[in-house]
């Protein structure tokens, strides 16, 4: 609960006077900070050496799909992995 720091003191001009300005509004919420999460699991990170030939197919893959390399490779990996 909020108090009120003039509660108890008189206004200059009366109480029939005129009201002063509405107090300061309280500032947006700030946007969350960080790289937004695309996962609820954690996730981890992994290094692959592959040939020059299979990387630019993957990035030309990728494109095609709109997408970077790494969300690219992560869908791949789901289907691959998480398929029942």
């Amino acid at each position: 609960m909020k108090t009120d720091p003039l509660a108890g003191t008189t206004c200059p001009a009366g109480p029939e006077g005129p009201l002063g300005e509405n107090g300061i509004p309280d500032p947006p919420p700030k946007p969350k900070r960080g790289r937004p999460r695309c996962s609820e699991e954690p996730l981890t990170s992994i290094t692959v050496h592959l040939p020059t030939t299979a990387q630019d197919r993957i990035i030309a893959l990728a494109k095609q799909r709109r997408q970077n390399v790494s969300e690219y490779l992560r869908d791949v990996m789901i289907q691959l992995f998480l398929r029942s």
